[in-house]
């Protein structure tokens, strides 16, 4: 047997089936789905909103002791025991959570179509209907209970019944103090989640406007036929020249691959020095486009020059001619782009070596999304029809396209018409960011809302135990603007060491989220601030209220409050 172009060594990337949705990626061709990383992001958006939610119940219930400080006692004093008094709370608190757990399933129902909207996926309340999930609701069903009731039974019963009676717990150094912390840890979450949102959309904007290095507008692209036959290749030259004909049609362009969907195939082995090939260890991306290419997406050439329509219809392996970008050039070890026009570099094996002269060098631009680094372009001369481009004379209307269907189906009756507008392509590629924006934006709702509920709740328990005081001091000429004070000077502190808490809590999980991005924004400090400023002056509000009904009262019937 004659061995044909000697040995060879491949490598080989294998992936288990398992991660294939949020696995690592293995190779080019075998991406992966899902992001790991934006699953458990939302996971623990997830957690933290319940973490809020049973902060505010703690929060609460033990403010709501003063209330249930008699009974306690009493019923201690008669000698009631302990463990059964922690039994009646930890059922009190697993009656609520089921209760909770219930309402949740009944929203699911009702918010469940605006929830699919906002992942772009058709989820549905019966894909609970297993035992993984059953057996998860009721872990969480008992670690609800235990978190939110526990530290309640456990303080409350066993609380000296003689303060007890006096009312005296929640003046307790203790029993505030427990409260200052989780009221702090509540809006520091709270606070995180408005800074991560600014953030996140700030990033958005930022990749929305960002100069990609061509033009999209009014490109349209037409996915071409699959096969390459030679009756297929006739039809597409004739395709190409009906497309010219049409008056709407400026300018037109067939390649092997367009910005935002891939390329060709990627190699390593090019490099000006034909010694050093083998030690090559940058990737190229080989794209197959036409003399029209460059033009239709408004590209520019630093130097040199682009191919002609003879080189094109001689295909690259006969010209010998490629183009390259900028960080392609930087890869072979050129100082500029005008020094690397008409030089040779040498594609293949050491013992195979083509000599391939460059061109000219086209301006970097981002092929693929900003979430990647900019990609090492090489491009050959060759009319490819994996795609269509044109450039539209006028804005997209149903006659236009009819036309082009009218025209594909004519040239090509077994393959779909199928097309979409370049800048729809690219922007593609960030509608996973922007969905998980808008998660994140109903997260912070959620949290400033619930954090809202427990410092209202909060605020008016303040005012019910201070009522004789606040009495008192509006007998002796207290204004409302002072009994305002009063009571918000309590809680304003918290606030501003919550801000302390979040702003690096805030800064590291947004650093984690923009590693994703090889183009990013800088962090400003002023997003904090104006985080820590909105939650501020969210509290200020809710507890206003409180204490402005609380100086609007009549201080008599303050006074004759037991």
């Amino acid at each position: 047997m004659e061995e044909v172009n000697g040995p060879k060594q491949v490598q080989v990337a294998l992936q288990a089936v398992a991660d294939m949705h949020l696995g690592d990626r293995k190779a080019q061709n075998l991406p992966t789905i899902g992001n790991a990383r934006q699953v458990w992001f939302l996971f623990i958006l997830a957690i933290l909103i319940l973490c809020i939610a049973w902060i505010n119940y703690i929060n609460l219930s033990t403010a709501r002791a003063l209330k249930r400080a008699k009974n306690i006692s009493v019923r201690k004093v008669l000698g009631a025991d302990r463990r059964r008094l922690i039994q009646q709370q930890l059922a009190e608190t697993f009656v609520l959570t089921t209760l909770s757990i219930l309402l949740a399933l009944g929203s699911c129902l009702f918010l469940q179509p605006m929830f699919n909207y906002l992942v772009d996926f058709p989820l549905q309340i019966s894909m609970l209907i297993n035992w993984e999930s059953l057996l998860m609701i009721l872990f969480f069903l008992g670690l609800t209970t235990f978190a939110a009731g526990f530290y309640i039974a456990i303080v409350i019963t066993g609380y000296d019944p003689a303060k007890l009676l006096k009312g005296s717990f929640v003046r307790t150094k203790q029993g505030a103090g427990v409260r200052k912390v989780l009221v702090t840890a509540q809006f520091a979450i709270s606070i995180a989640f408005i800074a991560g949102t600014a953030i996140m959309l700030q990033q958005i904007n930022y990749l929305q406007n960002k100069d990609v290095g061509f033009q999209t507008e009014q490109r349209m692209s037409i996915v071409g036929p699959a096969d390459f036959s030679a009756e297929t290749i006739n039809n597409k030259n004739s395709f190409l020249n009906q497309i010219e004909q049409l008056p709407f049609i400026k300018q037109y362009s067939a390649s092997g691959g367009i910005p935002g969907q891939g390329f060709n195939f990627s190699f390593s082995k090019m490099h000006k020095d034909r010694d050093r090939l083998e030690a090559m260890e940058s990737r190229f991306s080989m794209v197959f486009v036409d003399d029209q290419y460059f033009d239709i997406y408004g590209m520019d050439l630093l130097g040199g020059k682009n191919f002609t329509p003879a080189m094109v219809q001689n295909g690259w392996w006969d010209t010998k001619k490629v183009v390259i970008n900028e960080t392609t050039a930087r890869e072979l070890g050129f100082e500029n782009p005008e020094e690397a026009v008409q030089q040779t570099v040498y594609y293949g094996d050491n013992g195979e070596a083509v000599p391939f002269e460059i061109l000219g060098v086209v301006k970097d631009y981002n092929h693929q999304s900003l979430h990647n680094e900019m990609m090492a372009m090489v491009f050959a001369p060759g009319r490819n029809h994996v795609w269509f481009t044109l450039l539209l004379e006028t804005e997209e209307s149903n006659g236009m396209i009819s036309k082009l269907e009218q025209l594909y189906k004519q040239y090509f009756p077994k393959s779909p018409f199928l097309y979409r507008f370049v800048d729809e392509y690219y922007q593609q590629f960030y509608e996973e960011d922007r969905r998980l924006s808008q998660l994140i934006g109903v997260a912070t709702f959620l949290a400033i809302f619930i954090s809202c509920l427990g410092l209202f709740g909060l605020a008016a328990h303040t005012v019910e135990i201070r009522t004789k005081e606040i009495g008192i001091r509006k007998v002796l000429g207290a204004s409302l603007t002072s009994i305002v004070r009063l009571i918000t000077r309590d809680f304003i502190p918290l606030i501003i060491v919550a801000v302390l808490i979040a702003t690096p809590l805030a800064w590291w999980s947004m650093q984690q989220w923009l590693a994703d991005f090889a183009y990013r924004i800088n962090i400003q400090w002023w997003v904090f601030f104006i985080a820590g400023g909105l939650a501020l002056l969210i509290a200020i509000v809710t507890i206003s209220t409180q204490s402005i009904k609380a100086g609007l009262s009549n201080p008599v019937k303050a006074l004759k409050t037991e």
